[in-house]
């Protein structure tokens, strides 16, 4: 399960509560790219999400930074 808490106590912009949904999480190696690229992501702290994740977070002004919750 994923949460961002974000736009908490008023701060940022108009999202103003917490955006929760489950999601499976695979790591790096499942992700089709050159030995180069999996190794960046397994090293980078990157979170890959789904395109429709990532444009509700954009669609709903969610602020920067977004922060992540990750639950196993």
């Amino acid at each position: 399960m994923m949460n961002i808490l974000s736009g908490m106590m008023g701060m940022g912009g108009g999202y103003g509560g917490r955006y929760s949904c489950t999601m499976r999480a695979y790591s790096a190696a499942f992700f089709e790219a050159d030995s180069n690229k999996v190794m960046e992501l397994n090293h980078g702290g990157k979170i890959l999400l789904p395109n429709s994740t990532l444009d509700y977070l954009i669609r709903y002004n969610v602020p920067y930074p977004m922060l992540f919750k990750m639950i196993t």
